[in-house]
């Protein structure tokens, strides 16, 4: 016989694994788009002062909102219910977002990683993927996903899910893969994103070992179609900003399309 203890022990954890799923697909889905949402508005509207609007109606909405809701929640006893409200409006903001006619490009989850167990991936997050890439293909926009872990295993499966644009690639040495194996993998099937690991930009390495770096990786992705030079992931804090100043003039010298032409 089952022991009832047992089971509502399982039912529980079962309970708290989802909401924690939940709550950390939620804060992913803020956080993905609200650094990008400030220099986007500005270029729809050429004003900084709407730009500081739209992301300003973020944090004061929260202001007007958060703590009268709460109380309200606590008052009338159905928690559940706000939750899960505000997951679904949450995924209609994206729905809006993906249909509004002057985005071009939307980023769809965020940090890949092969941490995820691949049968999982492949089971839960390939299909989603697939049927959102085809959402927004049916309204004239494309997709991308912050890329910035290992992705040995999780290669193969980018191609399966249609997913447009990886941004924040991130190579060895910060994970296993380097750029050449991720352009042999892919082809000009993905655009990649990134190539020049933030590690790059502390004290620790040198110009010269800076250069060597980025020059290596123009060979890497030669001819270079369907790459975009940028940092994977975010500049570290004692990074040398300088150093961001030197990979834009050996881009503007070394890196014209086609590569090595």
């Amino acid at each position: 016989m089952n022991d009832p203890d047992q089971d509502t022990y399982q039912a529980s954890r079962l309970t708290l694994g989802l909401f924690l799923a939940g709550t950390l697909l939620f804060w992913t889905s803020l956080y993905v788009y609200v650094p990008k949402l400030s220099p986007y508005a500005e270029t729809l509207s050429g004003s900084k002062a709407w730009a500081g609007i739209v992301v300003g109606s973020y944090g004061l909405t929260q202001l007007i909102l958060r703590i009268p809701i709460g109380f309200w929640a606590d008052r009338i006893g159905r928690g559940k219910s706000f939750i899960l409200a505000g997951l679904v409006l949450s995924g209609l903001s994206a729905l809006l977002m993906g249909a509004a006619p002057n985005v071009e490009i939307l980023t769809v989850g965020g940090n890949w990683s092969d941490d995820v167990h691949t049968p999982v991936f492949k089971k839960y997050f390939v299909p989603w993927l697939s049927e959102v890439v085809r959402f927004l293909y049916s309204k004239g926009k494309l997709s991308q996903v912050h890329m910035d872990g290992e992705m040995k295993r999780l290669m193969p499966m980018f191609l399966e899910s249609g997913v447009d644009i990886a941004e924040a690639w991130s190579p060895l040495p910060m994970t296993s893969v380097t750029t050449a194996e991720l352009k042999k993998a892919w082809g000009d099937k993905v655009t990649i994103w990134g190539g020049v690991p933030s590690m790059l930009f502390e004290p620790q390495y040198s110009d010269q070992e800076f250069d060597d770096y980025v020059l290596n990786l123009f060979k890497e992705v030669s001819p270079g179609q369907c790459f975009i030079v940028g940092m994977g992931d975010n500049l570290p804090f004692d990074a040398s900003i300088e150093r961001v100043g030197r990979l834009v003039g050996l881009i503007e010298k070394y890196g014209h399309v086609p590569l090595g032409g």
